[in-house]
């Protein structure tokens, strides 16, 4: 069926044997020539996608696609066929400029990824056979680039646009068949990569089944920059992870403490939601930082399995974009609900616009702070970044409170969670300790948060202190402790001796009791 099914030698190969077919090829045999990946070394769909513009927006939506799968809603048999149809529909609908652009990438494309073997094999042929693309592509992607190529291709063969879910349920097959008619097909030359071809392959009189070492399928989600997800994939590992983790352990304590005393807590919680959002598209970049200095210019650096995977989407510029964009609803909403809240601390009597643009340049100022504290961070040695990393947990609270106002409970709550983390980040900088994973990191926050109540009891009136929004806070830090708190008591022990010169003090009224039972 193919030319890599010839018995073969060391000196065989499938690719010179088949351009030598294309040469030889008569002029009754028409060419079959699969486009993606064979006359064009890569993914012509795939790279259309990759041509949407905004990128990062596409990429969100292609997301979105992938995981509702709408190709299944209506076909259960066979719906991965639908799966491209359905994508470059809802792109080019969305964004309908990108049949422009296409127009215009399409002749770089070309030259840099047109098979020049194939193209010049078939020149080369004296017979001038007839020469036909049959893709199971689609017809307004791959013309542009075969009038680019100067192919001298007589027909195009290729799913059309609106009726692309019929023409790729049918298959390349029946659309060839068609087209030209079976004896016609049963005299052809076929060459293409894909066993999806295999019953036209077995169709034909001369079947060329070619790998192109130079073909690759590149995702036209590969490069696209997508908020969060390098931090989902690749620091935090997983969604689940991503969740738990980030939402529970920074999200929700500022709903907590933020949203709780605002006169529209939920209106507050979902401004809030998006100065969260913009805040960790500028902290990833730090994490993306923290692992090309890593790779760089440590000897043993600790990378996660998907760094090589996802490393071409790092990217330092377009979080600034959604950044921006995602704070400025924000301060719109907050300053809707709350027109005499200023920017918080750092109010300056203003109102109206002008107090959401000094709100908005607050923002972005300690964004830019938070990035150069970041990078100086990261290019610092290990043993100096103890005292870099709380400035960074410090980041996560105290920009929120510079726009929005906050009790003493608050800051003191804050405390405590920049306290908590610190702890074990100082343990593992300085310390060989095998334990340090199983430190308790809420255990540690619920002891931090009561210290740091204690002093305010004894210089403040106690309703001050004792409010709902404290006991709440007291409370859910104790409920996510509970595990660690239970094993620490479980693990709890006392040593032999200790606990026998404490029963024989009590037994006999000795003052032993008070002595080191050590000491000789």
């Amino acid at each position: 069926m193919s030319t890599q099914s010839t018995p073969v030698n060391a000196s065989f190969d499938p690719c010179t044997q088949a351009l030598d077919d294309l040469r030889t090829a008569s002029e009754q045999q028409v060419i079959l020539l699969d486009f993606d990946e064979t006359l064009f070394l890569r993914n012509s769909t795939e790279e259309y996608l990759r041509t949407v513009k905004p990128q990062a927006l596409a990429a969100l939506i292609l997301l979105a696609l992938n995981r509702l799968k709408p190709w299944t809603w209506w076909v259960k048999t066979n719906s991965h066929a639908l799966r491209d149809w359905c994508r470059v529909v809802v792109m080019t609908l969305l964004f309908p400029w990108t049949l422009l652009l296409w127009r215009r990438r399409a002749r770089s494309l070309s030259g840099e990824f047109t098979n020049e073997g194939v193209l010049e094999a078939i020149r080369e042929n004296p017979n001038t056979p007839q020469v036909i693309v049959a893709s199971n592509g689609f017809r307004f992607i791959i013309a542009p680039l075969l009038k680019a190529m100067k192919m001298p291709a007589t027909q195009l063969i290729a799913c059309r646009f609106w009726q692309g879910h019929r023409d790729r349920q049918q298959g390349k097959t029946s659309l060839v068949t068609a087209d030209l008619g079976e004896a016609a097909v049963a005299q052809a030359l076929l060459l293409t990569d894909s066993q999806d071809d295999a019953l036209l392959l077995d169709r034909v009189a001369t079947p060329l089944l070619v790998v192109w070492p130079a073909a690759q399928c590149v995702s036209a989600l590969r490069s696209a920059y997508i908020p969060l997800f390098y931090m989902q994939r690749v620091k935090k590992k997983g969604t689940q992870n991503f969740l738990k983790k980030t939402l529970m352990n920074e999200f929700l304590p500022l709903v907590l403490t933020l949203s709780w005393g605002s006169p529209h807590p939920l209106l507050h919680s979902i401004g809030l939601a998006l100065l969260f959002f913009s805040f960790w598209c500028i902290y990833e970049i730090g994490y993306m930082e923290n692992d090309l200095v890593a790779e760089h210019h440590e000897s043993n650096p600790t990378l996660s399995d998907n760094y090589l995977k996802y490393k071409g989407k790092i990217n330092y510029s377009e979080p600034w974009l959604w950044a921006t964009v995602s704070a400025i609803p924000a301060l719109l909403l907050w300053q809707w609900i709350a027109p005499d809240v200023g920017p918080g601390p750092l109010n300056l009597m203003v109102q109206g616009p002008a107090q959401i643009a000094l709100s908005l340049v607050i923002w972005l100022v300690t964004l830019l702070l938070l990035r150069l504290t970041y990078w100086v961070y990261n290019y610092i040695d290990e043993q100096t970044r103890v005292w870099i990393y709380p400035v960074l947990q410090i980041f996560k609270y105290a920009s929120f409170l510079l726009l929005t106002p906050g009790n003493l409970v608050v800051v003191l709550y804050f405390s405590s969670q920049v306290i908590a983390r610190w702890i074990p980040y100082l343990i593992y900088r300085n310390s060989q300790l095998e334990t340090f994973p199983n430190f308790p990191i809420q255990w540690a926050r619920f002891v931090s948060f009561l210290f740091l109540l204690l002093p305010l009891l004894c210089t403040e009136k106690i309703e001050a202190v004792v409010t709902w929004q404290t006991l709440i806070l007291l409370g859910i830090s104790l409920y996510r402790a509970k595990g660690e708190s239970l094993k620490l008591f479980q693990n709890t022990t006392f040593l032999s001796n200790a606990f026998r010169n404490v029963a024989s003090a009590l037994r006999f009224g000795q003052r032993s009791l008070f002595k080191n039972p050590y000491s000789r």
